[in-house]
């Protein structure tokens, strides 16, 4: 084998282990930092709502259904990175949802997320606080799974469900 040869083969070798490396260090701390930026985000929509509960409460007047569709279309519009956003009442019945088309395409696959919510199938592990659900598309395509980061926070009196998706 020429000298040549030797030096591209090594310099594969090289390439590929250098870029195997790259990608198992560095994939986890990708997942890590969006689930923090989504994390933050949701903590920003928490406020949020208890801005609007203590405006309300001062004000002597419950928060009317109205409200909570108004306050669901404007956090999504500030968070656009969120594929699907509900709220539940005690009950665990969804009283408003919106979902982002860009990520959810499906009016099934939005049901599916919607029905796990209330039914309380997507509560995260004590370990953290978020959990990490696989959706079919509904696109009957091989390999049509959808990723959502699922965060639940509890908004006396109701539940706030944020579903992500990277894109």
């Amino acid at each position: 084998m020429s000298p040549a040869a030797k030096a591209l083969i090594g310099g594969i070798l090289v390439c590929a282990g250098g870029l195997a490396g790259f990608v198992s260090l560095r994939m986890p701390r990708v997942e890590e930092e969006y689930v923090n930026e989504m994390m933050q985000g949701v903590a920003e929509i928490e406020a949020a709502y208890r801005k609007m509960q203590k405006q309300s409460d001062q004000a002597g007047k419950p928060i009317r259904p109205e409200d909570l569709s108004t306050f669901l279309k404007a956090a999504l519009e500030r968070y656009p990175q969120a594929a699907v956003m509900a709220i539940a009442d005690e009950s665990m019945s969804v009283r408003h949802s919106v979902k982002n088309d860009r990520y959810i395409s499906s009016a099934g696959l939005f049901e599916r997320i919607c029905a796990d919510f209330a039914r309380d199938r997507l509560v995260p592990a004590a370990s953290r606080p978020y959990s990490v659900r696989y959706y079919d598309d509904g696109t009957g395509s091989r390999g049509g799974k959808v990723k959502l980061y699922i965060f639940i926070r509890r908004l006396t009196p109701y539940r706030l469900l944020v579903a992500t998706r990277r894109r």
